[in-house]
């Protein structure tokens, strides 16, 4: 049996990742890790999707990235009041702090697995990159595997909040999907 960990079963907000690993872990759940992200609208379109879609934690780093804000909070249309947010020193120790509680860490990589190819159905952690660099090579390397969403267009790359929200999607799709077929 999956349970959706979102915003409707939002636990006391954790202070880091390790007490939000030792409250315990349902099985489905989903943590979104953003690298660098420092636009404030983009973030609060993140933090959108991600109560939308279910995410049980948002990572962010404590260096190099947007903070919450009124810009942040408008742009996330109320979901950074509802979604568990941590800041992290090392988002590379997040990353094996996740894999050791039993998450397929899967980093956003234009040349990684197409997305539907991509098994999400357990614990799943996405690693997303900040506008214009991505991932770091550190980070990408400590996933478990680079994941990708196949577009046909002129740019090069889509907007951080839209990948998220595409990969939630599917991640969320795949969990429905799991969920409905037991």
């Amino acid at each position: 049996h999956v349970t959706f960990v979102g915003s409707a079963q939002r636990r006391s907000v954790p202070k880091s990742i390790d007490g939000y690993l030792a409250a315990g872990v349902e099985p489905g759940t989903v943590v979104l890790l953003l690298d660098g992200v420092t636009d404030p609208h983009n973030y609060g379109a993140v933090l959108r999707s991600a109560d939308q879609f279910c995410v049980g934690l948002v990572v962010m780093p404590n260096r190099r990235s947007v903070r919450e804000t009124d810009a942040v909070a408008r742009a996330s249309a109320g979901a950074v009041a509802s979604v568990n947010v941590v800041r992290e020193a090392n988002l590379a120790n997040a990353i094996r702090k996740l894999q050791d509680a039993g998450f397929w860490v899967y980093a956003a990589d234009m040349e990684g697995t197409p997305s539907w190819q991509c098994d999400f159905t357990g614990n799943v952690a996405l690693v997303l990159g900040s506008e214009g660099k991505g991932v770091s090579k550190v980070l990408t390397e400590a996933a478990d595997k680079p994941v990708s969403i196949p577009t046909s267009g002129t740019g090069d790359s889509l907007n951080v909040s839209v990948a998220a929200g595409v990969l939630l999607y599917e991640v969320y799709r795949q969990h429905h999907s799991a969920h409905h077929s037991m």
